[in-house]
């Protein structure tokens, strides 16, 4: 089953549709490529579309949507919005099952 971007959004003109977007999700995610294009890593690369859309996979469209909104409107700038949100304080989980003697193999 093909969706078409027209009828998902009757609101945007046919002129701002992409050829290759088939769904929502996929807009609200060149919504984010476009804003975030300029931004580079540390070795100088710019993230690519897979990048983004692995590091949004757990929100839902309507909550791309809210947060494109809350990343545009913040007073800090796009970029420091998107990239702080995201941010986690979370340490690799210790595996206890890998003790010494496991170690040995």
């Amino acid at each position: 089953m093909t969706f078409n971007i027209a009828s998902l959004l009757p609101d945007i003109p046919k002129e701002q549709l992409r050829p290759k977007i088939r769904n929502g999700r996929q807009y609200v995610l060149s919504l984010f490529v476009e804003k975030l294009q300029d931004c580079k890593d540390a070795k100088g690369k710019p993230f690519t579309t897979s990048y983004y859309a692995y590091r949004l996979s757990h929100l839902s469209v309507e909550q791309l949507y809210d947060f494109y909104r809350i990343c545009n409107e913040a007073n800090c700038g796009f970029v420091i919005c998107f990239f702080g949100a995201l941010k986690t304080d979370r340490k690799p989980v210790e595996k206890k099952w890998l003790t010494k003697k496991w170690k040995k193999c």
